[in-house]
């Protein structure tokens, strides 16, 4: 029951009724907070709000406008819910085996750098020749590996990062995503080196899905402004795992590679759920994945022309 009594002199009259006790106290306080006096009255269960005649008009307009403030935060809570929820993703794991099988496939094809088959030369990222016009080695050289072990270690963190990638932005998009932060960071470490340089291998696309991780996370903090967890926590974590999977076995891992490779990743995917560009229908995420899948190939047709 509302303690604001309107002035005297002139009868009250209803302008808003409910059966809430709470939504009553919650209007009351709205326009207190106006300057606008109010009276409740309950009769068979319900509360009536009262104000002054000359105070009606605005009070209702204030009452209103408070109304639409919640339904649009209603909606965009609904809205954020909507693309966080993996509708696209539950065959996120699927899709992630999948593209472990393939490099696996493929390493039984090419075979390993030491037995100096005609793939390497073709695919591997020379930085003079990616420098000089050979843009399809940035991509071709994701796929081939100099050994057993080196496809087994990028297939298994791989698959693991990938699958959550695929899980928060769907299978097609997720995929294309790996696939450009892959790309992008072998094309800036061939710049970095600019000759004397050559890299082959998966990791600069399983980091720069680390890094799509990491951006993600970042935006979502900010997003929710979750105090418990400062949207910093998310960009320190991604470097943190760089540290620990990309930088332990210094002369046998190209380092620059994982550095360029989780930046981009991590700019893309600040950038993703910035733009919340993740296609929301099944046509889109086909398109996506096609258009990564279409990328390999045609990048391999070019480099053995």
């Amino acid at each position: 029951m509302s303690d604001h009594q309107p002035e005297s002199g002139s009868a009250p009259i209803p302008i808003r009724v409910t059966h809430s006790q709470h939504e009553l106290d919650a209007w009351a306080l709205t326009l207190s907070s106006r300057g606008v006096a109010s009276r409740a009255r309950e009769a068979d269960g319900m509360f009536e709000l009262y104000v002054a005649p000359h105070d009606a008009a605005f009070a209702l307009a204030e009452l209103n406008a408070i109304d639409r403030e919640e339904r649009d935060a209603r909606r965009a809570a609904a809205a954020d819910a909507a693309i966080a929820r993996p509708q696209l993703s539950k065959h996120a794991t699927l899709g992630a085996v999948v593209v472990a099988l393939l490099l696996l496939a493929f390493f039984a094809v090419t075979g390993s750098r030491a037995d100096g088959a005609l793939w390497f030369s073709a695919g591997a990222s020379d930085a003079e020749r990616v420098l000089h016009g050979e843009w399809w080695r940035t991509v071709t050289a994701l796929t081939l590996h100099a050994d057993t072990a080196h496809v087994v270690s990028n297939v298994g963190i791989g698959t693991l990062v990938i699958a959550a990638v695929m899980r928060s932005e769907g299978v097609g998009f997720g995929a294309a995503l790996v696939l450009a932060s892959g790309t992008a960071g072998n094309f800036i470490n061939a710049w970095a080196h600019q000759a004397l340089h050559r890299s082959v291998g998966f990791s600069t696309a399983v980091f720069g899905a680390i890094g799509i991780l990491g951006g993600l996370a970042f935006v979502d903090a900010r997003r929710h402004l979750k105090p418990r967890r400062p949207a910093w926590t998310a960009l320190a974590g991604t470097l943190a795992l760089l540290a620990l999977l990309g930088m332990s076995e210094k002369g046998s891992v190209d380092v620059l590679a994982h550095v360029f490779g989780a930046g981009t990743g991590l700019g893309l995917g600040v950038l993703s759920a910035w733009l919340r560009a993740r296609p929301k229908s099944s046509r889109g995420q086909w398109l996506a994945g096609t258009g990564a899948l279409a990328t390999v190939l045609t990048s391999w047709w070019v480099a053995l022309s």
